[in-house]
């Protein structure tokens, strides 16, 4: 949900709303926190291209010198699995990426699956069980594994999604190297996209339109040679990246105020607060 609030741009007149003291505090206090974590990203570059993303915001922006602005929208983290807030530099695009599942999901979703509805599972899912986390794992027997262990989380085990049309990586997936496992990347759900709330990842950034990011870092969007396998493409520069977390933001000469769905803001809100009365 959000809420929005207009000001007109005639010098110092400001087009007051019928608010509440309170929703005039929570607003004063949501936009301190958020430029202040825009402040702060925006200290750290003086790069000449930057790739934004802007959870829980509904945009992913990008700028480059002499190049054109571009404006998606982006799925991001659900409240239980939450995008965090991260830089980086984006070094390459992986094209037909496999997906390799997270270990917790491993287990509560693709064991849980497979103990539930049988090996067929996998089949249909383009999954497959490897022996290693290494570059060259071996594809392993599924009939072989002990699934209710790999359910119960006694035993570990690699699996990945094969490319096709419901990779959860989708076509592309653009690498930044960081210690979280993020990556921005294509979808194949759609659907997810044309929803006002798009919090449903599992931490990852899935791009509403990644061939126009392709575009944007490499000139044209680079394309996979014919039943190749991921692909990696090197950047010439690594470009970088920063994730942030914008509870209100302009759009279109208006501040957007969005619900704090990751809890972020008063933690911020509370260091703003000491910040204040230290330099008093």
């Amino acid at each position: 949900m959000s809420t929005t609030w207009r000001g007109c741009t005639r010098s110092t007149t400001i087009c007051a709303m019928r608010w509440r003291p309170a929703n005039w505090e929570r607003a004063i206090q949501n936009w301190s926190s958020s430029t202040s974590n825009a402040r702060a990203r925006s200290r750290q570059t003086r790069r000449r291209a930057m790739f934004w993303s802007m959870p829980p915001g509904r945009a992913c922006t990008c700028s480059r010198t002499a190049r054109s602005s571009i404006l998606m929208k982006v799925v991001v983290g659900k409240p239980s699995e939450p995008t965090p807030m991260i830089a980086g530099l984006i070094s390459n695009a992986v094209l037909n990426p496999y997906w390799n599942v997270p270990p917790d999901l491993v287990s509560s979703r693709i064991a849980w699956n497979v103990n539930k509805n049988g090996l067929g599972y996998l089949k249909s899912k383009g999954y497959q069980a490897l022996s290693d986390f290494s570059n060259k794992p071996k594809v392993l027997n599924p009939a072989k594994i002990d699934w209710k262990a790999v359910e119960a989380g006694t035993k570990e085990l690699r699996v990945r999604q094969l490319p096709g049309k419901s990779n959860f990586m989708g076509k592309v997936k653009f690498n930044f190297p960081n210690s979280q496992g993020i990556y921005l990347h294509d979808t194949p759900d759609k659907a997810l996209l044309k929803e006002e709330v798009r919090f449903a990842s599992s931490g990852c950034v899935r791009l509403e339109d990644a061939p126009r990011l392709g575009k944007w870092l490499f000139g044209k969007m680079p394309q996979a040679k014919k039943g190749g396998v991921e692909q990696v493409v090197p950047l010439e520069q690594p470009v970088p990246v920063y994730i942030t977390y914008l509870t209100a933001a302009p759009d279109d000469g208006r501040i957007v105020f969005r619900d704090d769905l990751y809890g972020r803001d008063a933690p911020q809100m509370a260091e703003l607060g000491r910040d204040a009365r230290r330099s008093r």
